[in-house]
């Protein structure tokens, strides 16, 4: 029994459903902490790392999904990159909206946005995908991607609440996805989807309590269904441990920094003594010297 951030995955076999829930609240106040964002940003935030952790066990090995979320609203865009052992971090856009936007419709815009998706592993491209944006949300909206660019039928839900505590920001983080597998009879799922928007079902991911037990009375609550203690008909197993982990480092900066070539650095680094870069992601900074690039010849 976990209380803890976790990831959980199984499947329904009489439905043809596979699901993932996770409980992601020290991953997300990680993420609010490095980043500094106000309430809304963070729950908008919270929710789009949520919902990409909910998508880690699609991925295998050193496998990656990159998320980018584009609005024309104050909320711009988000950025999550997530890996198969649930090791996610993110760029939220936009880190202050509480006193800047009144409604929904400043901070998403009123036009469609759009949700790009890359695949990769070991920085090769698999595959990748853009599609619109239309519901003005972010987990509905790489839902509506995975049904579209993947054409498999999905639904994600996720809660999250904040305290008013800084030291301890987030209350509660949680959210769950169905996917309809082959087979799956698409009628009796469709008011399942309906129902994993319900108010009982976001007080249920707002919850505490073990792992199991939250499992259980969300598919209860989804399926509109009494479960059996016993049997095999639901079968799941934990998948990962979710943590905010940026893989930045002086090695991969300084590579990069090669990249714009020996007449590009030396011309930097004329104007300044020293190339200061900090990463987007975790806001760690690294310095850099014109002896990083070009060591003093030897006499």
């Amino acid at each position: 029994m976990r209380t803890s951030d976790y990831i959980l995955r199984g499947l329904i076999r009489d439905l043809n459903l596979r699901f993932v829930l996770a409980e992601t609240p020290a991953t997300v106040a990680e993420a609010v902490r490095i980043h500094d964002t106000d309430p809304v940003a963070s729950i908008l935030f919270g929710r789009a790392l949520t919902a990409a952790i909910l998508c880690s066990p699609l991925l295998t090995g050193t496998e990656q999904y990159m998320f980018r979320w584009e609005y024309r609203g104050l909320l711009r865009h988000m950025v999550v990159d997530v890996g198969a052992d649930g090791g996610v971090r993110g760029i939220p856009g936009a880190r202050e909206l509480m006193h800047k936007a009144q409604n929904e419709t400043e901070i998403f815009g009123t036009e469609d946005g759009s949700v790009s998706v890359v695949k990769s592993d070991g920085g090769q491209i698999l595959n990748s995908g853009r599609v619109r944006a239309g519901l003005l949300d972010v987990t509905a909206d790489l839902a509506f991607f995975f049904c579209t660019s993947d054409q498999v039928e999905t639904e994600i839900a996720t809660a999250m609440t904040l305290n008013a505590s800084s030291g301890r920001p987030v209350a509660a983080a949680a959210g769950i996805m169905f996917q309809a597998l082959p087979g799956c009879d698409l009628e009796a799922f469709e008011p399942m989807r309906r129902e994993l928007h319900s108010e009982r079902v976001h007080r249920l991911l707002g919850e505490v309590m073990p792992s199991e037990k939250k499992l259980w009375r969300l598919i209860e609550a989804v399926t509109l269904r009494r479960l059996p203690e016993d049997g095999d008909n639901i079968v799941y197993d934990f998948a990962g441990t979710p943590e905010y982990r940026c893989r930045c480092c002086r090695e991969k900066l300084l590579a990069a920094m090669r990249t714009l070539g020996e007449e590009e650095l030396r011309r930097l680094l004329v104007r300044e003594e020293e190339a200061k870069i900090t990463c987007e992601f975790c806001h760690r900074s690294y310095r850099f010297r014109k002896e990083d690039f070009f060591p003093p010849a030897r006499e």
